[in-house]
């Protein structure tokens, strides 16, 4: 299988490699405790792949898995992966309606239940980045920031290891100042009182924690 997938108001962004599919399928017969099976990326804008690799690596264990995704030692997206449909299903992990960056909450809430992730050292998606995409440009604004506020709030609903609680809040607070940066060209009050309103629910339960976080 091999596939082009155009994004908006650009030239070719994406290109799955030949038989990416049928590769990443096979490898995980060899790994059945695996959740989730992730093949590397390959980033035209830096001219490298995400992980580098020689083998198959597997994150074992759900405080370690969760770890890796909140210190972004691999990327949050829902592309170039292999999930469990069933488990998908079961435990309800549906996308976010109407709102930009899904992919963030969704994969946020998906970890809870992770406890096994493959690592596939061969490339099976390229990237090129995309200046004119609908997540960085500023013709919807409002959206941005509205779903920037929105993943917070689940974010801030879902709980992890106690011992999580500095990289879980950093992890947080860095979409936060995502919709920080864009509600600048923010043209709705209602947005705007949200935003402050999580703002201040994710500081006091920081402070709260006797923790403190610094910008």
């Amino acid at each position: 299988v091999s596939a082009f997938l155009l994004n908006r108001s650009s030239d070719l962004a994406i290109y799955l490699t030949p038989d990416s599919i049928a590769y990443m399928f096979n490898t995980s017969k060899n790994y059945p405790s695996a959740d989730i099976i992730m093949g590397n990326v390959y980033e035209h804008k830096y001219s490298k792949t995400q992980y580098d690799y020689n083998e198959p690596i597997l994150i074992s264990g759900g405080y370690e898995v969760r770890k890796w995704l909140l210190t972004h030692e691999f990327a949050v997206s829902s592309w170039n992966r292999i999930f469990n449909r069933q488990f998908l299903i079961n435990n309800k992990f549906f996308f976010e309606p109407n709102i930009l960056h899904e992919d963030i909450p969704w994969s946020y809430k998906v970890y809870t239940k992770i406890q096994n992730v493959l690592l596939l050292p061969k490339v099976t998606y390229s990237y090129w980045y995309n200046q004119n995409s609908i997540t960085s440009t500023q013709h919807v604004t409002d959206k941005t920031v509205r779903s920037y506020v929105r993943g917070c709030q689940i974010m801030l609903e879902v709980s992890y290891e106690p011992n999580l609680f500095v990289y879980q809040h950093l992890y947080i607070f860095r979409s936060l100042l995502n919709a920080s940066n864009a509600r600048t060209n923010c043209s709705s009050p209602e947005i705007i009182t949200l935003f402050k309103s999580v703002r201040s629910h994710l500081m006091s339960r920081t402070v709260k924690n006797k923790r403190i976080i610094y910008s």
